[in-house]
């Protein structure tokens, strides 16, 4: 068994969350197309959040300001692009950039996040599921 082999059965064991991903769709409703956020699959992954004397730290490096979001998601990878959605416990969370790719092996991915404060519900159109945000 290979290392990388050993690392991912590792890293099975802690990807113990399971988020739902959504991707903005154009849907036909009736006579109309509208953009709906459509539900694309389900991944295991691990969801953590930072603490405030990181998020500190990690603002300033090298004398240049840089942008670190608040929650990351750990996963194996996954088709996940930036501008989903992701729910999380009942939350609502925004991918906002591409994943990285920290090993440039595939090894896992880090998907930055940052909780959106709008309410949604979940909705059914046959065999489509669809979020209706409410806050937008």
């Amino acid at each position: 068994m290979s290392l990388f082999d050993r690392t991912k059965r590792a890293l099975s064991r802690v990807f113990i969350h399971e988020v739902e991903v959504y991707r903005k769709q154009s849907v036909r409703i009736g006579m109309h197309w509208q953009e709906r956020f459509v539900l694309i699959g389900r991944i295991q992954g691990r969801m953590t959040t930072k603490n405030p004397m990181e998020q500190e730290k990690m603002k300033v490096v090298n004398g240049e300001q840089r942008y670190e979001p608040n929650v990351v998601f750990f996963c194996f990878p996954a088709d996940i692009q930036a501008d989903d959605r992701l729910v999380f416990q009942n939350r609502l969370y925004e991918v906002v950039a591409e994943p990285r790719n920290p090993s440039f092996m595939d090894h896992h991915y880090e998907v930055p996040l940052e909780p959106l404060p709008h309410s949604f519900r979940k909705a059914e159109d046959g065999n489509l599921i669809y979020l209706k945000i409410e806050g937008s």
